[in-house]
């Protein structure tokens, strides 16, 4: 079986990323383990498999540089976190600090400021600070590499659903599913039929799951803005939206999605690859019988 080459997270305590980690491993072999029992139930399911095949390969091959930026991202960070922290260290710690302590923090911070200002230092931190702002400004940054990789695995994993739609009317109905596109949402609109129905019956959850998941995908589509949002141990996205008198933008705090929201959405994904597996099983032995 292929292996996706590990990302060092040497530098990442988040147990998050580890289990995120985890569920792409879920998804992909799974993925992997459903194409062998869906082979051979019709002429049409080479075209088929080879498609959900593909789509599987752009997620997991997303989710893998996904992780590398979310590693870079934490530990930028992180880092600049603890740069603030460093020029308060001697701030006064405890109960009942006399003013003259905060007086005297304050004068040596001051000092040390001026002192920073006048040093040969100074330029090379500024001439760092203003290529920071331009690669933000650019999209060259980090910032930048998380939200990109955020929006494309919702675009990937949306993709993936529509071939996944197509194997379960393959092994619902092998004789009467040509190789054309099929889509998720048309199908999970019509009650009862052989996608719904096998959907209803096999993954608990999965309709409400898909429905928001396309619901911020069209977002996306549209051309809605993300912002950062969370700690640097738990990082996600806010939705931002474009107001349309006097312009600027509006950050909707209520609608975050964070690592645990992608989880979901491959953990879902594994579920459908293992019960499409099962089915197709089970169609192949009921026509050998």
């Amino acid at each position: 079986m292929i292996k996706a080459r590990p990302v060092t997270l040497e530098h990442v305590s988040d147990e998050r990323l580890a289990s995120f980690v985890e569920a792409v491993r879920e998804f992909r072999e799974t993925s992997y383990d459903m194409h062998g029992p869906v082979g051979g139930l019709s002429g049409s399911e080479h075209t088929l498999r080879a498609r959900a095949g593909q789509t599987a390969y752009d997620v997991f091959a997303c989710c893998h540089s996904f992780r590398a930026v979310y590693a870079k991202m934490h530990d930028e960070i992180r880092d600049g976190l603890r740069r603030f922290e460093s020029r308060f260290v001697g701030w006064p710690q405890g109960e009942h600090v006399p003013p003259e302590a905060y007086d005297a923090f304050w004068e040596s911070f001051r000092q040390q400021q001026d002192a920073s200002l006048r040093s040969p230092e100074h330029e090379a931190e500024l001439a760092r600070e203003l290529e920071e702002f331009e690669a933000r400004i650019e999209g060259r940054d980090a910032n930048a590499e998380f939200l990109v990789a955020f929006k494309a695995l919702y675009f990937f994993l949306r993709a993936h659903q529509d071939s996944l739609c197509a194997l379960i009317h393959l092994v619902q109905c092998p004789r009467g599913t040509p190789p054309r596109d099929h889509n998720m949402t048309t199908h999970l609109g019509r009650r009862g039929g052989p996608v719904q129905s096998f959907i209803d019956a096999e993954v608990a959850g999965y309709e409400d799951w898909y429905r928001r998941w396309r619901d911020a995908r069209n977002k996306i589509k549209r051309g809605v803005n993300f912002g950062m949002t969370g700690t640097w141990q738990d990082l996600g996205i806010s939705f931002s939206t474009f107001i349309p008198e006097g312009g600027g933008v509006m950050t909707d705090h209520a609608e975050v999605i964070k690592l645990m929201d992608l989880i979901e959405a491959l953990d879902m994904c594994a579920q459908l690859h293992r019960a499409i597996a099962r089915r197709a099983t089970e169609t192949a032995e009921a026509a050998t019988a």
